[in-house]
């Protein structure tokens, strides 16, 4: 699978590197990030999966 988006390293590192005491926004980050890596690894999947939903 090849994503072609442009990765802001500065602002990535920036979030887990952070030395405040922010430790919800960073699982917060990370959870989005695996999040929307599930949903562009299943998006096929996804579709079918609400299509025949659709016809019930």
């Amino acid at each position: 699978m090849n994503n072609n988006n442009p990765l802001d390293y500065n602002a990535y590192y920036e979030k887990i590197l952070t030395i405040h005491n922010d430790l919800g926004a960073k699982k917060a980050l990370q959870f989005l990030q695996l999040f929307s890596d599930l949903i562009i690894k299943y998006n096929p999947n996804i579709d079918e999966y609400l299509e025949k939903g659709v016809e019930k």
